[in-house]
């Protein structure tokens, strides 16, 4: 299934999408483009004021984990702060939504998969 993504219930939403020299008109600022991806990745389908502070927390187990950073700019990793969670307010994608404990549990499966420690 294709990752679909709706801006329209983001307060300004119009800003986020520019005419990319590179990729053409319409496309989705670098920002935008991450947090759309990383919805799959922390498993939460959208950003709501209720919910940044579990954004929050499931990017800093990714950082802490030594998750690739979700983008590159200026000539280093970028992680969203709260303000560019905050400017995402209204953002969902079709991404599955894990409960907190059914996540923590998987990454912690998966860190113990990968450093070995069976």
């Amino acid at each position: 299934m294709a990752l679909s993504y709706e801006l329209g219930k983001i307060a300004g939403w119009e800003a986020l999408v520019v005419d990319d020299p590179d990729y053409g008109p319409g496309s989705l600022r670098g920002t935008t483009q991450a947090l759309v991806f990383l919805t799959m990745t922390v498993a939460l389908n959208e950003i709501t004021r209720k919910n940044l502070p579990e954004w929050e927390r499931r990017i800093e187990c990714l950082r802490g984990t030594g998750f690739p950073a979700p983008g590159y700019h200026k000539g280093a990793d970028w992680w969203p702060s709260r303000a560019d969670l905050e400017r995402h307010v209204g953002l969902s994608t079709n991404a599955t939504r894990m409960q907190k404990t059914e996540w923590h549990r998987r990454k912690l499966a998966a860190i113990v998969e990968r450093y070995g420690m069976r």
